[in-house]
């Protein structure tokens, strides 16, 4: 999560917009397709129930029916009083034993259960030796020109054909009702699917939604973080706290480029700080040092301001003698012997006098050699100054302000 979260703060703003704009339109096509994906599935649940079950319930339906005309088209015909009427019977029955076969037919067509498909062989070969009994009366009903139906009507109500008939009749009946179930069990397994369907839906638009939000909330997060930092850097510049570090500096994007236009105002606002500080700190200095009236008071001046200045733990003052050229020792710290053992040296004389007469300054260990030059640059003292840590850039510049006033006031005590 914090990989991600730093990748997201490195990225534009542009980008993070769309990115964020991306995975939320990618969300709602998953949804779209989803519910496409789920309505293709619903229709063909009802598709495979209309074919399967529906139109098996139809035919069985209107194959029992067929059965009934057939039937009753039967006995018109046998109880026909004359040959336009048996004719008209005749057509009749012809055209439900038709219709008897194309429904069954159908139903062949449709039925695909084990147990359906046996009882409609049944309900076949019933149906074949009705037809057979039915061919037997029109034989018998042939053979009677003068419309005596005695021995048709033996035959009809004979327990055989009577038998086959109800047998038929209730094997339909029993398929009808199966299939009367099985609509209504599809019905109920569709009503399911489309639940399931509506609670999967449900569930997605959930997760969608939480991971919007998620991704929102990642998004917001990478624009808002990295400007908060850069509002608190802003604050603290405001306030003067000009020692914390900018953020962001590394990004490649807007809130880098904000990072870097504010460090560089921050640098700018440090430097002149610490001008502002060096200055001050020099004239104080410079107007204590004026005060002295002789070269003890000036050295004691010197050591009590720079320990309040920069911490200064030890420290001397060699002085030049205009009269023998030496340099000679005054404390101006803690330190009351000198480092080298003499009390005066000459220039060139160890590293003191290496510093006196290059006027340079140098470093050896925890002691600073810095000389104090007038405006001709001759070095009328060399300032030793014993520190552990390394000085800050402030009080090296400050030093550095001091060197010129020191060699100033030195040559104003010189003349008084």
């Amino acid at each position: 999560m914090n990989f991600l979260a730093l990748f997201l703060d490195r990225l534009k703003i542009g980008t993070k917009l769309t990115l964020g704009m991306g995975v939320m339109l990618a969300m709602i096509i998953a949804m779209a397709l989803q519910s496409v994906y789920g309505d293709h599935l619903q229709v063909k649940e009802i598709e495979r129930m209309y074919a399967g079950e529906l139109m098996g319930l139809s035919n069985l339906t209107q194959a029992n029916s067929h059965l009934m005309e057939t039937g009753r088209a039967l006995r018109q015909m046998i109880l026909a009083p004359d040959a336009p009427s048996r004719q008209l019977a005749r057509a009749e029955l012809d055209h439900a034993r038709a219709r008897l076969r194309y429904a069954m037919e159908a139903s062949d067509k449709v039925l695909s259960r084990p147990e359906d498909r046996q009882r409609l062989l049944t309900i076949a070969a019933l149906l074949k030796q009705y037809m057979l009994n039915i061919d037997h009366i029109l034989a018998l009903l042939q053979q009677d020109p003068g419309f005596k139906t005695d021995n048709v009507s033996r035959f009809l109500v004979s327990p055989d054909n009577v038998q086959v008939f109800e047998a038929t009749d209730r094997m339909m009946e029993t398929l009808v009702q199966d299939q009367q179930d099985a609509a209504k069990s599809a019905a109920q397994r569709a009503a399911e699917f489309s639940n399931e369907l509506t609670r999967q839906t449900i569930l997605i638009l959930l997760v969608a939604l939480t991971l919007a939000l998620a991704v929102a909330r990642l998004v917001g997060n990478a624009v808002r973080r990295p400007l908060d930092d850069l509002r608190q850097s802003i604050e603290d510049l405001a306030a003067g706290r000009l020692d914390q570090v900018v953020p962001h500096l590394e990004f490649s994007n807007e809130v880098g480029a904000m990072a870097r236009s504010l460090d560089s105002l921050q640098r700018g606002a440090r430097a002149a700080e610490t001008q502002r500080w060096v200055k001050s700190q020099s004239v104080t200095i410079a107007m204590r040092l004026q005060s002295t009236r002789n070269l003890d008071e000036f050295a004691k001046a010197l050591g009590q301001q720079l320990t309040e200045v920069i911490a200064l733990q030890a420290g001397a003052l060699y002085v030049l003698d205009q009269a023998s050229g030496n340099y000679r020792f005054q404390s101006i710290g803690n330190q009351v012997q000198p480092h080298c053992g003499s009390m005066d040296f000459s220039a060139g004389e160890g590293l003191l006098g290496q510093c006196a007469r290059d006027a340079a300054c140098l470093v050896h260990q925890e002691q600073h050699l810095l000389p104090a030059c007038n405006r001709s640059g001759t070095v009328l003292a060399v300032l030793e100054v014993s520190q552990i840590e390394p000085f800050s850039e402030r009080q090296q510049l400050l030093l550095d302000e001091l060197l010129p006033v020191i060699a100033m006031n030195l040559e104003i005590l010189d003349r008084n």
